[in-house]
């Protein structure tokens, strides 16, 4: 019922029939938390429903003056007093930083949205229908991994539905509601069994390990664990991973990456290992771990050998369904883009040297975050899954 109430009184606001009363409830539905989190489907509903009225305009219409309203979205945003960095359009982009900034910008930007909708209607056919050639797009990832057990057989676990998925020794795999797994060991049988889980690009999971702690797995990743933990709790990470590792003084939790071993007793930290990027960054969020003989604190890293200051919320922001493009150069930001759409990217003419800032959520189509990136003068070119770049 809230989201048709919100987009009825967002066609009134258009309208600019609301009344006082209206409006202040168009501003709690905007701040209601249980909306935010499916903003994307009422921003679509939203235009979805002013359609249905053929009198406005049309599907195609729709995504075009929506598409129109997320290119303004961060200039029009930071004159209505966000907190942003900001940079020249030639170098940098402008992002809004909190999702209450973003719906208090809506607001702002649906005056400017039937500004548009009217010049939009009174242009000859043809000049609309020249400005409605269809754009490919790619939706953003999701939970989908893999579960390799003892024996080698697979489970996929995006289709699997929830519940008692295998028995591996006494410990039982369930799938939870949410799509998280989940390991209950019963009483050790003194086999040891290991299980892998893995993520494909455009992919994540969460994983509850036999001893409680938790792991995030971000796309192109994987974990390998012992089914049930005994003397020791040694688990092998690819790609990128946060954990919140349940203390046990007795049992000392090793997670090896590339070439690096973190020791723990009770902590949260991301390890990022890719192979593509330069070296393994290791990052405390709170508790302790040690690595080569250093005992990192938290907002410390480490990474090349050393120990350094890091910004911690830039470098969970995955974890917490934000891209963080502060300082970030363009390599950087395409190989994010590349594992959670599962697009290549390829440069033509050489790869330009631009620094980005900001946020953006990765619940966003590629389209909605390719409009942002081109306030920086760099076009993009999407056929199929291969995404070239043009300075």
């Amino acid at each position: 019922m809230k989201e048709k109430r919100l987009a009825e009184l967002f066609e009134l606001h258009i309208q600019k029939k609301c009344s006082p009363s209206e409006e202040r409830e168009l501003l709690q539905l905007l701040l209601d938390p249980n909306l935010q989190r499916r903003k994307n489907e009422l921003a679509d509903g939203l235009f979805d429903a002013i359609s249905n009225d053929t009198s406005l305009m049309n599907n195609l219409q729709a995504d075009a003056i929506f598409n129109s309203i997320l290119a303004e979205a961060p200039s029009v945003a930071l004159n209505a007093g966000t907190r942003s960095t900001h940079f020249p359009p030639a170098e940098g982009i402008r992002f809004l930083k909190t999702a209450w900034f973003r719906y208090a910008a809506v607001l702002l930007l649906v005056a400017a949205a039937a500004a548009f909708l009217y010049n939009y209607n009174s242009k000859p056919q043809k000049e609309v229908a020249q400005q409605q050639s269809p754009v490919p797009d790619v939706q953003p990832g999701g939970n989908r991994a893999l579960l390799t057990l003892a024996d080698g057989s697979t489970i996929v676990l995006d289709n699997a539905a929830n519940g008692n998925l295998a028995d591996q020794g006494n410990t039982k795999i369930l799938k939870l509601d949410g799509g998280s797994l989940a390991y209950q060991p019963g009483k050790a049988n003194g086999k040891v069994m290991h299980n892998t889980i893995s993520t494909p690009k455009g992919g994540q999971y969460q994983i509850i390990l036999p001893d409680g702690s938790k792991v995030w797995l971000n796309a192109s990743s994987s974990i390998r664990f012992p089914t049930a933990f005994t003397s020791g709790r040694p688990v092998t990470i690819t790609g990128e991973a946060y954990l919140e590792v349940a203390p046990d003084k007795t049992r000392p939790f090793i997670v090896k990456a590339a070439g690096t071993e973190v020791q723990v007793l009770g902590t949260a930290f991301n390890i990022n290992a890719y192979p593509d990027e330069a070296s393994v960054k290791t990052t405390l969020v709170e508790g302790s771990v040690k690595i080569a003989g250093n005992i990192l604190k938290p907002g410390q890293a480490f990474k090349n050998g050393e120990l350094v200051s890091t910004n911690v919320e830039q470098d969970v922001a995955w974890k917490n369904g934000l891209f963080d493009f502060q300082d970030k150069d363009l390599r950087e930001v395409m190989r994010q883009l590349a594992r959670w759409y599962n697009i290549e990217v390829i440069y033509e003419n050489g790869i330009p040297e631009v620094e980005f800032g900001g946020q953006m959520g990765r619940d966003l189509k590629l389209s909605t975050v390719l409009t942002f990136l081109k306030k920086t003068n760099i076009h993009f070119k999407l056929e199929g899954n291969t995404l070239t770049v043009m300075p």
